[in-house]
């Protein structure tokens, strides 16, 4: 039990929802009935009914989501923005597709807005939102700037969510650092799931949570690969995000989090070669080592095996 959380009630429910998924969903990293367990567990504790999931996929969770809070109350309505029109590990199958092809009837309480991203949250987001749960991209600091862009919606009391929080999933440090980050009352999952989902209590005390957000901030941009271009987003999206904190937030917090923003920027190159040199160094330490050497064989054999 993790803050009132208890998972007994919930698993036999997500164990019966996941052998309702479709084969092909089952590849996502959120079909677990572990997660899904979890999150139901958090929303039979906090009871939301207006939600928000950015980065929905194939809409696994978001229907986990509805279908535990139509238990608790007879309107619940979740938002859903991604920016794809497929899923990440598939490309022929829809964002959102599970809610229309295994429980479609689910769908007029989900509204879905997909090629969009928080910076569209002042456009989708018509209610003042009880739940929020950040799974996007996993590239720091995105997660950090769709907390930044959802939190003008949110209600005092509400429960800020986000994936991969796991410290030892160390691929994954946008939700690790804007969850870690953030200077309010936690808990996370616990059990099986080594992704790891973290929440917050958001208190109200926007200010303190802005300033904790800034501090992610100083923190070098991620790249999802070795050869990623040096600025990781164009200027516009920049002058975006900040006109966004202008509007909410004011013109010193505008200032402070462009500097930040363009420090990160600027640094991020550098510390990417760093990591680079780290990594050949590892390697060839490793391919010179007396165990590598002496595995050899049974490396050359696996390959046989498997080619077979």
């Amino acid at each position: 039990m993790t803050h009132g959380i208890s998972l007994g009630q919930e698993l036999a429910a997500a164990k019966e929802y996941c052998s309702r998924l479709p084969q092909w969903a089952v590849r996502e990293v959120s079909t677990s009935v572990e997660r899904f367990a979890f999150h139901m567990g958090v929303l039979e504790r906090f009871r939301p009914e207006v939600m928000a999931e950015v980065g929905v996929s194939a809409g696994a969770l978001s229907c986990a989501l509805l279908l535990k809070a139509l238990q608790y109350t007879d309107s619940p309505l979740l938002y859903g923005i991604d920016f794809g029109q497929t899923t990440y590990f598939n490309g022929q199958r829809r964002i959102g597709e599970i809610l229309e092809t295994v429980l479609p009837e689910l769908l007029p309480l989900h509204r879905l807005h997909t090629q969009a991203t928080a910076l569209d949250a002042d456009d989708i987001i018509k209610h003042p939102l009880d739940f929020l749960y950040i799974d996007a991209n996993h590239c720091h600091p995105w997660a950090s700037i769709d907390c930044l862009c959802l939190l003008p919606h949110l209600k005092r009391g509400a429960v800020i969510g986000f994936h991969d929080t796991a410290i030892s999933h160390t691929q994954a440090r946008s939700g690790i650092y804007a969850y870690h980050s953030l200077e309010l009352e936690k808990f996370e999952s616990v059990g099986e799931d080594a992704f790891g989902a973290g929440f917050c209590i958001y208190d109200g005390d926007r200010e303190r949570v802005l300033e904790s957000l800034l501090n992610s901030f100083s923190l070098p941009w991620d790249y999802d690969t070795e050869d990623a271009p040096a600025v990781p987003v164009p200027e516009a999206f920049v002058e975006r995000l900040l006109a966004l904190a202008d509007k909410h937030y004011g013109s010193s917090l505008r200032h402070r989090l462009g500097r930040r923003l363009r420090f990160s920027m600027r640094l991020s190159p550098t510390c990417m070669a760093l990591e680079n040199k780290r990594r050949e160094k590892f390697l060839q330490d490793l391919h010179n080592s007396t165990s590598w050497r002496v595995t050899a064989p049974l490396r050359w054999a696996a390959r046989l095996v498997n080619r077979g």
